[in-house]
């Protein structure tokens, strides 16, 4: 018989999952803003400590703050639960994400990022029958 906790595991991994999805987003117009976590801390009237956990996932962030940051960075809130959507847990997403994380230059990783996003948009680029 399963007990409980084995239950709870594949929720907890995708509760973990989103949060750390969520959190790499918010990084990323952080970063692309030229913010330091303090700045976007302190428009949110939080420590940058908090900001720290959103953004390594650890710390699961309310939808009132969500709405918050969105507002402040000019987002829809569309923007952070499509793109958590999005999540696969194929060998091609991993790869990617694995490649992405060895990045230790973050303008790089969001360069990459927005060229997929670009991909993504183009009807040209994007026809699956291609």
């Amino acid at each position: 018989m399963q007990n409980n906790h084995d239950q709870n595991e594949p929720t907890k991994n995708l509760s973990y999952a989103i949060n750390k999805n969520i959190g790499k987003q918010i990084r990323y117009l952080r970063v692309r803003e030229n913010l330091t976590q303090s700045d976007l801390a302190a428009h949110l009237n939080i420590s940058y400590q908090q900001i720290q956990k959103y953004e390594k996932g650890s710390s699961q962030i309310s939808a009132v703050r969500l709405v918050l940051i969105a507002q402040f960075f000019d987002v829809s809130l569309d923007y952070f639960i499509q793109n958590t959507l999005l999540m696969k847990p194929d060998d091609n997403i991993r790869s990617l994400n694995t490649a992405l994380s060895s990045l230790n230059n973050y303008k790089i990783q969001n360069s990459i990022i927005d060229l997929i996003n670009t991909v993504k948009r183009s009807p040209t680029l994007n026809n699956k029958n291609q």
